[in-house]
């Protein structure tokens, strides 16, 4: 009884810690940056991620989670959100979002030297691969 008793516990403070960081976050790209929190795009608002899903006690219906969907590249002021865009890549650099073709090269002719692409944790793609 004792373990079904700190385990409740645990799980009522990461659910009340999560509602605290999410009630904070004005903007799909500060939401989503945290992997408790979830962007109502409807809604434009910030929730706990384990409000959303498709069942009917969902808090809204529509939602983006760990990145923004249908935004530039230049709209992602971080690593992490910018590399899990669609078509994005981190230049560390620069410290900014740009657009990738399709062999995850930057768009912009000498934009950056070294790109990260799905991940922050590199490697890095450089300009010679």
């Amino acid at each position: 009884m004792l373990k079904l008793c700190c385990v409740l516990a645990l799980f009522v403070s990461v659910t009340l810690a999560a509602d605290v960081i999410c009630e904070h976050m004005t903007s799909c790209s500060s939401c989503t940056t945290f992997s408790e929190c979830a962007w109502c795009k409807h809604e434009r608002h910030c929730v706990p991620a384990s409000s959303v899903g498709q069942d009917s006690s969902s808090v809204c219906g529509d939602y983006d989670y760990r990145h923004c969907t249908n935004e530039p590249c230049g709209f992602y002021s971080n690593c992490a959100s910018c590399t899990q865009a669609f078509m994005c890549g981190w230049c560390p650099e620069r410290l900014k979002c740009i657009a990738l073709n399709t062999r995850s090269k930057a768009l912009e002719e000498g934009a950056c030297s070294n790109v990260w692409a799905g991940t922050c944790s590199g490697p890095m793609l450089t300009d010679n691969e």
